[in-house]
């Protein structure tokens, strides 16, 4: 099966899972945050950063949905994984925090209203909570409660056709502007943060599945599942302009849009314009695990022995092999070694409220004879190559 076709796969599980996940400890009905938010904005001058609280002070994510991130928000100094045991990584001290403040919680998978073993997949962190997708609820969880601020009650006939138990299923969402933009498979809502109002739906795609979405405010850029191709689709006009076919992931960042294109089996990432015009090849053998920031690209590079992870500048000049250092601790006379796993996909992860970037892989951790396989979580200061690790967990 083609690397695409695999993508596509697991995508449309993410999209569609929704329809028979339970609803606990969601209480329904909408709520406006404007007071969450307000409230946040006159403390970010009067009070710093601290780490009492879950989601402490900082901007929004604003990282595009790619399938190699839709678990995944960075937040600050904060990575959340949010699978299937939701935590909040610190990326200084690699400190691991469980996302549930019931008092006396176990956080065991079958704890009672456990927040850390709820699904919240797919969203992201804000100042104000983490909001997230559950069927066709938009909910926020401020670290005590979890609320619904929107309940999805359109749908198409493809809709229909492709999720037929429940076919008011929402997906992911991007933020832009102090709106977050939160999609069906072929539709979009925005939900304005300030003052709690959703505007209508806008059927945008004829009868294809959004595979990777982003936003500028004024364009939305998105790559198609059945039809593996990417469109630049202009908001005001509500008009759809083709850029490329091949491409199964995009990012925009300051002024620029880019995008893997596979060309005969191998993919290449390209930076066009906001409108995807004058488009430019930057880097050859670019795997869909790519990330972009205001300084460099981070990506995963197709044709490393390895499956090695690499940093460029913007440009794709100046391209630097990541090494992946070891963990070793002594306890008891014993030697404790953590590594990464040779060949293993990466999940790149950084946004424009983060101050670091993220690589998260398998590896093991090996105790004498005993080896146990861990998930690896690596940060890297924002344009350096040089990265620690700084968490694992067992997987």
């Amino acid at each position: 099966m083609k690397r695409t076709g695999i993508i596509a796969i697991i995508l449309c599980a993410v999209l569609l899972c929704g329809c028979n996940n339970e609803q606990n400890s969601v209480d329904s009905g909408y709520v406006d945050v404007s007071d969450f938010v307000s409230e946040y904005e006159n403390e970010l001058e009067n009070k710093d950063e601290t780490d009492s609280n879950m989601f402490p002070l900082a901007e929004y994510d604003d990282k595009a949905v790619a399938v190699m991130s839709l678990n995944f928000s960075a937040n600050g100094k904060y990575l959340y994984c949010m699978r299937d045991t939701n935590i909040r990584i610190n990326g200084e001290s690699g400190e691991v925090r469980m996302l549930c403040s019931k008092a006396g919680c176990a956080h065991k998978s079958d704890s009672p209203d456990c927040s850390a073993h709820k699904r919240m997949s797919g969203g992201l962190s804000a100042p104000e909570g983490y909001y997230y997708t559950l069927g066709n609820q938009l909910c926020l969880y401020d670290g005590e409660t979890h609320k619904v601020l929107f309940e999805n009650n359109f749908c198409t006939d493809f809709d229909k056709e492709m999720n037929e138990d429940n076919p008011y299923t929402l997906g992911e969402m991007v933020y832009c502007g102090g709106k977050l933009y939160v999609f069906g498979l072929s539709h979009y809502f925005i939900y304005d943060i300030s003052n709690g109002t959703t505007s209508d739906p806008a059927v945008f795609i004829d009868r294809d599945i959004i595979m990777s979405v982003d936003t500028n405010g004024e364009n939305i850029y998105y790559c198609t599942q059945l039809s593996n191709e990417l469109y630049v689709y202009n908001i005001a006009t509500k008009e759809s302009k083709k850029i490329c076919g091949n491409s199964p992931a995009l990012d925009y960042k300051n002024g620029g849009l880019y995008y893997v294109q596979y060309e005969n089996g191998v993919p290449m990432l390209y930076m066009a314009d906001e409108d995807g015009n004058s488009p430019k090849k930057i880097i050859e053998d670019c795997y869909v695990n790519f990330c972009i920031t205001d300084d460099c690209i981070y990506y995963q590079n197709y044709a490393d022995p390895a499956g090695g992870a690499f940093m460029c500048k913007i440009d794709g000049s100046d391209p630097q092999k990541i090494e992946f250092p070891q963990k070793v601790i002594t306890e008891n006379d014993v030697d404790i070694v953590s590594k990464k796993d040779d060949k293993d996909l990466l999940y790149i992860i950084s946004s424009s409220a983060a101050d670091k970037a993220y690589i998260i892989c398998s590896g093991s951790k090996t105790t004498g004879s005993d080896v146990t396989p861990v998930e690896i979580i690596f940060a890297l200061d924002k344009g350096s190559a040089e990265c620690r690790l700084i968490a694992e967990t067992e997987r």
